[in-house]
């Protein structure tokens, strides 16, 4: 299977959009583009910096990213060269209207399935990366891939040290997670979804801007410490002296992947609602997908059941449908009822989660990363990486639910030390509160 389109930055695409939105009959020429772009890029790393106490220097957005951004434009057919102009289709304009109005995960929506029915990204589709995450674990056998910090070399007249990619382990090594969760291994990423290492990164990133997935970081010496109980002592330094290196590090697996959304095909959930599922290598996250959607279904189990009858169900209650073929791709409309493929059309339900629940977990991370101590402010991201993980829920819930706690008094947020540029990435990510203040740490009390 080939990797995908070599572009993360879907939010670029929002910056076309609005151009061309706003620009006469709705086109525009790649100069006119490409500055759209440029200037939402410093915007947002202004805004960044801003964030995390940093000075704002002169950046450049590299011309390679805004060439990638118009390539994908065309691809997934949301604009046709005219000419010297680019023209807007529907679907983009559609999109700049929803961003006008604020509408910004209608927006996403219309994206997500442009992406979709393109099908030019297959490995993207759900079928392969939401299915196989979902299905993955709580037994792993993973692969590991190393990476090695080369003896000085002669480099354009100065001798520099290179970081370069060695081998991919050989042997498979059992690693315990959770249900439904995956790792960014050689065994996951090449065998599984048959892609590579750069186009798993990208999807990671489609998957967490459309809120399907997120990841959480593993805890550091995990994986040392899982090589030295199964390789030899010394494997560090037999890969440095078969590479040339001076030392050597593992460079994956360093991710867990999960999935935000609940998602079952719908020949699952007739399976299921005719008491008729047997699959014994399904896990506990997958069954319980399957079941919270039929759950929020309402479906009577005497009721006689049809793939038609699922979707108007479905749809009334706000659950999505998705189909990667093989006659139709992308969000089902009930023009296409009729040519649905049942094992390749999928339901996406957001999880449910009740505040009551959601303190619980809160109040539980916060102890964990506290030692105990509830009056002890810690960093939101940290809380928000493993509470989000916990609950399999996106950022923008967890933002929304911590909120609400804040204004009943659960719990309170405190501006961070001077020391924050110091601390790692996603500690320093702030939530804002009602009032428009950014915050960077929380505690109970």
């Amino acid at each position: 299977m080939s990797g995908v389109t070599g572009f993360s930055h879907l939010e670029y695409v929002f910056a076309a959009a609005e151009v061309l939105k706003n620009s006469p009959d709705h086109r525009a020429t790649s100069d006119d583009i490409k500055e759209a772009i440029r200037k939402v890029a410093k915007e947002r790393l202004h805004q960044w910096l801003i964030k995390v106490g940093w000075r704002l220097d002169e950046q450049h957005l590299p011309n390679k990213i805004i060439d990638d951004c118009l390539q994908a434009l065309k691809k997934w057919k949301l604009v046709k060269q005219e000419g010297m102009y680019i023209k807007a289709t529907d679907e983009i304009l559609l999109m700049g209207e929803l961003l006008e109005k604020k509408q910004d995960i209608d927006a996403r929506r219309i994206l997500l399935n442009s992406i979709l029915r393109s099908n030019k990204e297959l490995p993207f589709h759900p079928s392969n990366i939401l299915i196989n995450i979902r299905n993955s674990g709580p037994e792993h056998k993973i692969k590991m891939v190393f990476s090695g910090i080369t003896e000085k070399v002669e480099q354009n007249g100065r001798r520099k040290r290179k970081s370069i990619t060695l081998e991919e382990m050989s042997m498979e090594i059992p690693f315990i997670t959770e249900s439904g969760v995956a790792l960014d291994d050689g065994f996951f990423v090449k065998e599984k979804l048959q892609t590579n290492f750069r186009a798993f990164d990208v999807m990671r990133d489609w998957g967490v801007f459309f809120e399907l997935l997120d990841y959480r970081s593993l805890e550091p010496g995990t994986m040392n410490n899982l090589l030295s109980k199964y390789a030899s002592p010394n494997y560090f330094d037999e890969l440095a002296k078969k590479y040339g290196c001076k030392s050597v590090h593992i460079e994956r697996p360093k991710q867990m992947v999960y999935l935000t959304v609940r998602i079952a095909s719908l020949s699952e959930l007739m399976d299921v609602h005719r008491d008729e599922l047997n699959k014994p290598n399904l896990n506990d996250f997958a069954q319980r997908c399957i079941k919270e959607i039929l759950s929020e279904l309402n479906l009577t189990t005497h009721e006689e059941i049809s793939a038609e009858k699922i979707i108007e169900s479905g749809l009334r209650r706000g659950i999505s449908f998705v189909s990667d073929g093989p006659n139709v791709y992308g969000f089902i409309e009930k023009e296409s009822l009729n040519l649905i493929n049942p094992y390749r059309t999928y339901a996406l339900m957001h999880p449910k989660v009740t505040l009551e629940d959601f303190k619980t977990c809160v109040e539980k991370i916060h102890d964990k990363l506290s030692n105990g101590r509830p009056s002890v402010p810690v960093w939101v991201g940290d809380l928000a990486e493993l509470v989000c993980a916990e609950l399999r829920i996106p950022e923008s819930l967890f933002e929304e639910l911590l909120l609400k706690l804040k204004l009943a008094g659960k719990v309170f947020f405190h501006k961070a030390p001077m020391f924050i540029a110091g601390v790692k990435r996603r500690r320093r990510l702030p939530i804002v509160d009602e009032t428009g203040r950014s915050y960077h740490m929380v505690s109970l009390r």
